[in-house]
Order: structure tokens, then sequence, then C-alpha cells
């Protein structure tokens, strides 16, 4: 499983394979292979602050917004 931002695009990708668990279904909807799943984010995230847990079946992605810099008129000015 990899999580990774381009740009404004999360990217998260892997594979998920076909015996990981074998119980009987009447109809999985999941398949199985390689897969790949872009979500454009609309707001600037920090790329190094990217968290990403996967647990019981969800993965569960956490995003932090860039810090502030604010920057206060010099009394020069």
């Amino acid at each position: 499983l990899q999580v990774s931002l381009e740009n404004r695009l999360l990217v998260i990708s892997g594979v998920r394979d076909d015996a990981a668990e074998r119980r009987a279904y009447n109809q999985m909807e999941i398949r199985s292979g390689e897969f790949r799943i872009e979500l454009e984010i609309p707001i600037p995230v920090d790329a190094r602050g990217i968290e990403a847990h996967y647990e019981d079946g969800f993965l569960r992605v956490i995003l932090k917004r860039p810090a502030v810099v604010r920057v206060s008129p010099s009394e020069s000015e």
C-alpha cells in the first residue's frame, strides 16, 4: 500500500491479494489485483505531514495544512 501526494493529487495505490481471506460470500464487490485511486485535494497540504493507518480493512489518511507564517510590519515601514 502506497500513499503519496503529487501536486494537489492524493494517490493511493497497491495490490489486493485474492487469497487474503477465504470466506463464503454471496456477493463480493471488492476486486483483487492492482489498484490506484486519485483524489484531488482542493487546499494546500503539507506533504511531509501525511499520516496513513490501515486497520480492520479501513485506510485512514490524515492530511495537515502547512503552518501559517504571519508577518508583522516593522516600525521602519
